[in-house]
């Protein structure tokens, strides 16, 4: 959440932070994606489309 709220973009520092480093670069891109998505939903459940 941090980094998305400073406005990090690169796959690779959610990767690391996310301890994914080790997998191969196209899984690091999906579970990324996975992983930011699924927050993404959480926060628009609990606050609604408005962005804090």
């Amino acid at each position: 959440m941090d980094l998305m709220l400073d406005g990090e973009r690169k796959t690779r520092v959610y990767a690391e932070a996310l301890g994914l480093s080790g997998l191969p670069a196209a899984e690091q891109e999906r579970e990324v994606k996975r992983v930011k998505d699924r927050l993404k939903k959480r926060l628009e459940r609990t606050w609604g489309k408005e962005r804090p």
